[in-house]
Order: structure tokens, then C-alpha cells, then sequence
């Protein structure tokens, strides 16, 4: 049964070993084919020639294939076309009739999926399970009466630091001699919505497992270009978390009489530490020549989105936030008005750059990947005006230059998928929506009140952003688009992040029926996290050098490292350890 996780073995193309994603076509028939991605819109598809004496030629298994058979020199005059969609390792033959027949099936690429979502289901019931064993007074009367006989004089099991048995019938409850820091600090936690930190620690428990390859599955990867993933989410969900917690903090401040002037010095300093270690990290890897240093980046982004909302939220909010009789219902919208202010314009400063803007050689309102998109008519303008605009103000050398896009649309222009447009104006937005999420828990004290606001943002985000797309991944006005940070792309993605922070809240801080273990830790350590997992990636134990070429290994890898870091969550957790800036 395991041994179908793996590569059973080695598969050859051409005298190469095949990889992950990869699968062999075979033809006696025929001396070259055409072939595209259908990730790749609207591009003219390549030509491959058969291996003269092994009549082989290596295929993409990621995406279905747009597949052109003739016996001329020009793939328009077909004598066939058809879409295949190959098994990863598999060996496949192409028949003088257009027909693909498989010699080998190739590996079901899901298995290690299923097993891995079941073990993991496994291990969280079993521990539960132990949790509740342990939680039950017969079990705890056991544990202390097995201690009180292995050690009645107290000498290897201490009773000390101030924590005492109680008696048996009181259920052996712990009194605890606390010093008022630790009531402080234990304060200052219960006020921390579990659910967020929670969703937190989901985002970034996500961000480290596609970090780290995601077990080199397509779907475990950022979009080519148009489209959503699971990797597309997490970073848009960060970000709308930072917006929710960014306005808690302030309004925790000011109460406790914190000046506005000590307030907006604090904050300029997160914001610039984060920008600094951003660039530091960039740095990292040998990429520490000032000459072609990135300059936009992950934490450059949070930093800039930091800034603004929280230099709003500075202003806006008063100490004791009181709403006139008429905005009874929407009080939310009314202590946030000049949020929306601002959100209208930043967004209208996108759609005019965006789509009005002109750029030299590419016709103006383009959205595109470039290089083989749509013909290859706009082969350098890859991004359009946002990519135009990293361009000029940063400089190619300065730039990302490894985009999602080059692979399959064959690009050579640098794009910058954190650049200025984005950084400047739709994740600002989605900070601020977070915001207004934050807002809701301040004005409204009753679970219903927060939910059902909630689920209005969710309901109409998610129609507009669908609206814009005509409910696809590739299609519509704007198109969704992580790489463009695009109106869709945000206001699906906050839409979702309004649908999970529910489900959350309602399963862990309603009803409880969740602590939020493990993962909560996480959110309450996050930049750590972040930056370890970054700097740390290609070290033992979080990862090494897979054995086998399989979805399964390389799955497993990935799994092991994200959850070494959970576990170094929950440790520093327990030892009190937090970085924060």
C-alpha cells in the first residue's frame, strides 16, 4: 500500500530521468508534434521533435495539453487537435490515428494527499481523545495517587513554586501563587481573540508549507498569471489580519491614556523595522550585491500597509468611541468613514493607473503576462502600466526576477509581484477592510451583531470580486490576479478571509469547540516564525534532499518542516518567547 506512494522506479525520457510533473511521449509515427500548456492563453504552441533514435520527448503534467498533429512544416495545417491531460511518470504512445495510448499509467498523484489529510486528521483525534481522558476526574485521581505512592515525601515531584493540591474532591484543582506580573500578563492574553490569532496562525502555518513546495503539487503553488490557489490567499490574509489587529491595539492604547504623538512614533518604527528586515532578508543567499538588491518584498509590503491604517486608525479613533442615535446600526460604518474615504481613492487611483496610464510599445489597459500571451503581441509589457512603473522607479536590477509567468509564457522581462502599484494602493485596501473587521469587534459587544456584519462584507466582496470576473479565473473586466494584487484578486480573497475569521470565531471563541491548537501558537508568533522559516528553509531538519523523485517524499518534507515549526511555536510559547517589533 506504501509502496504506491512512491516511485516504484526510475522512469526515463530521452535518456533522462524523469521529474516530478513530467511524463514521456513516445511515437513511431511521427518525427515532431505541437504542443501548449492550456495555462498558457492564448499562446501559439511549441514545436518538439522526437528523439531520432529514441522517439521520445519529455511533456508537463501540471496542466492539460493542447496537442497538434500534421506531417507539414506549420502546426496551422492540423491533422489533428486535441487537449490531453498526462499522469505524472507516466510513458504514453502517440498512434498514426490520434490516439494516445499509455505503456505506463503513471503515479496517482492524490494518494499521498489522501494518506497525508488522514494522518494528520488521526493524530488531532487521538489527541483530543488524550486530552479528554486526562481532563476526566478518574484519570487525574489516578495521576496523583500514582505520584503521591512513587514519591510521598515530595522529594522528586516538587509541590513547589507556589502551586499546591487541593483535596481530591475539590477535583484537584490547582491554586497557583501568582506575582502580579504574571496576572498582568495573563490579562493582557485573555483579551487576545483567540480566533484571530488562530486565523493567523493558519496563514502562516499555509505560508510555510507552499514556502518550503508545497510537495511540488501545481495546485500547492502560486497562479502563472490569472487564477487562485491556496498559495494566492495566505499573503492577502495576513494582511487583512494585521488591518484587525492593528485597530485592537490602538484602541487598547489609547484607552490606557498612551498619547497619539507615542502612538504614531511606535508605529513609524514597526513600520520602517519591518522594511529594513525585508530588506535584510532579500539580502539573504548570496543576493547581497547593492547593485541588483531587491527592493520591494513580502515585509516591505505589510510595513507600507502597517503604516497607513494604523496612522489612520491613530487619528480616527477616540478614547471612549461614542456613535450619534442615527448611526445606531451602523456604527462601524461610521467610526471608519474616513476609511472608506480613503479606500475610494486608492481605488481609484488603481483603476486610472492601471487601465489608463500608457506604456511605450504596449497598448494601454494591458493586464498581461506578455511574452507568448495572446500571439506574443505584447512580449515586453508584462504586467502593463504596474509593471512599467517598477520599471522606472526601481529598476530592472532591482526587481524580482524570476515571476510566475516566465516558465510557461516564456517572458524575459522582470516583474516584481509585491511592486509599488499593489503595495501602494489594493493591499492598503485590504488592510483596511481588516480594519473595518476590528472596528465591528470594538462597537459591538454581542457575537450575533459581529457575525452577521461580518457575513455582509463576505457576501458582498465576494459578488463584486466575481462580478468583475464574470465568476471565473480567467475571464471578466479584471481578472483575479495575485501577481497584479487586482480589484478581483483583493476583493475575493477578503471575502474569503471574512468567511473564515467566522468560522473560526464561532467554533473557537462561541462555542469553544476548538482551542485552536496547534496552530494558534503560530499566530501569536508570527514574525518569528516568518523569519526563521525564511532563513532556515534549506537546513536540517526542515528539509533535506528527497531520496525518491515523488510527490510523496517531497510531501512529507514539507509537512515534517511546517510542523517543526508549529512545535517550536507551541515551545516558545510555553517559555514565554515572542519577537515583535
Amino acid at each position: 500500500m506504501f509502496g504506491k506512494l512512491l516511485v516504484d522506479k526510475p522512469r526515463f525520457c530521452r535518456g533522462d530521468r524523469l521529474g516530478l510533473n513530467e511524463a514521456c511521449l513516445e511515437s513511431e509515427d511521427y518525427s515532431k508534434v505541437w504542443i501548449q500548456n492550456t495555462e498558457c492563453i492564448k499562446c501559439p504552441p511549441w514545436e518538439y521533435n522526437f528523439h531520432p533514435v529514441l522517439q521520445q520527448i519529455k511533456v508537463n503534467t501540471s496542466f492539460p495539453s493542447r496537442v497538434i498533429i500534421n506531417n507539414s512544416k506549420e502546426y496551422s495545417k492540423t491533422e489533428c487537435d486535441f487537449v490531453y491531460k498526462f499522469n505524472d511518470f507516466g510513458v504514453y504512445e502517440l498512434m498514426k490515428d490520434c490516439r494516445i495510448n499509455f505503456t505506463d499509467e503513471g503515479e496517482n498523484i492524490y494518494l499521498p494527499i489522501i494518506w497525508a489529510v488522514g494522518i494528520v486528521i488521526s493524530i488531532k483525534l487521538l489527541w483530543v481523545l488524550i486530552h479528554r481522558v486526562y481532563e476526566t476526574q478518574a484519570c487525574r485521581r489516578l495521576i496523583v495517587s500514582i505520584v503521591m505512592k512513587l514519591d510521598p515525601s515530595g522529594e522528586i515531584f516538587s509541590w513547589e513554586d507556589g502551586i499546591t493540591f487541593s483535596s481530591i474532591d475539590d477535583d484537584l484543582r490547582t491554586s497557583e501563587v501568582l506575582t502580579s506580573n504574571l496576572i498582568e500578563l495573563r490579562s493582557r492574553r485573555a483579551r487576545r481573540l483567540k480566533s484571530l490569532d488562530t486565523f493567523r496562525g493558519l496563514s502562516i502555518a499555509i505560508m510555510i508549507f507552499v514556502n518550503y513546495g508545497g510537495g511540488g503539487y501545481w495546485f500547492f503553488k502560486h497562479s502563472i498569471w490569472n487564477g487562485l490557489t491556496l498559495a494566492d490567499v495566505v499573503f492577502p490574509w495576513f494582511i487583512w489580519i494585521m488591518g484587525v489587529s492593528s485597530i485592537i491595539s490602538v484602541q487598547f492604547q489609547l484607552r490606557n491614556s498612551v498619547p497619539r504623538g507615542t502612538l504614531l512614533r511606535r508605529v513609524f518604527t514597526r513600520s520602517v523595522s519591518l522594511i529594513a528586515l525585508g530588506l535584510i532578508l532579500n539580502s539573504s543567499k548570496g543576493h547581497n550585491n547593492v547593485e541588483n538588491l531587491r527592493f520591494p518584498g513580502v515585509l516591505q509590503r505589510i510595513g507600507i500597509a502597517y503604516l497607513f491604517t494604523s496612522i489612520f486608525a491613530v487619528y480616527m479613533l477616540e478614547r471612549e468611541i461614542t456613535t450619534p442615535p442615527h448611526a445606531k446600526y451602523v456604527k462601524d460604518l461610521y467610526v471608519g468613514r474616513y476609511n472608506w474615504i480613503a479606500i475610494i481613492l486608492l481605488l481609484s487611483v488603481n483603476v486610472g493607473v492601471s487601465f489608463f496610464i500608457p506604456v511605450p510599445g504596449c497598448v494601454t489597459g494591458y493586464l498581461g503576462p506578455g511574452g507568448l500571451h495572446d500571439g506574443g503581441k505584447y512580449f515586453n509589457c508584462t504586467g502593463g502600466s504596474a509593471g512599467y512603473i517598477d520599471r522606472v522607479v526601481f529598476g530592472e536590477k532591482h526587481m524580482y526576477h524570476h515571476p510566475t509567468s516566465m516558465k510557461i509564457y516564456d517572458s524575459n522581462v522582470p516583474f516584481d509581484p509585491e511592486g509599488l502599484l499593489g503595495t501602494l494602493t489594493t493591499s492598503i485596501v485590504t488592510a483596511f477592510l481588516g480594519c473595518q473587521a476590528g472596528i465591528i469587534l470594538i462597537v459591538y459587544p454581542f457575537h450575533l451583531s459581529r457575525l452577521w456584519r461580518w457575513g455582509i462584507y463576505c457576501v458582498t466582496l465576494g459578488l463584486f470580486g466575481g462580478a468583475l470576473t464574470t465568476f471565473s479565473l480567467d475571464g471578466g473586466v479584471i481578472p483575479i490576479n495575485k501577481n497584479l494584487w487586482s480589484l478581483s484578486f483583493f476583493m475575493i480573497t477578503v471575502s474569503l478571509a471574512y468567511l473564515v475569521m467566522i468560522l473560526m470565531y464561532v467554533t473557537v471563541d462561541v462555542y469553544k469547540l476548538w482551542l485552536g491548537s496547534p496552530i494558534r501558537y503560530a499566530g501569536m508568533n508570527p514574525l518569528f516564525l516568518y523569519v526563521g522559516h525564511e532563513v532556515l528553509k534549506t537546513y536540517l531538519p526542515f528539509s533535506w534532499l528527497p531520496y525518491t523523485i515523488s510527490h510523496a517524499e517531497n510531501l512529507f518534507m514539507n509537512i515534517w518542516g511546517t510542523a517543526m515549526w508549529l512545535f517550536i511555536a507551541y515551545f516558545s510559547h510555553k517559555k514565554g518567547f515572542f519577537i515583535t517589533l
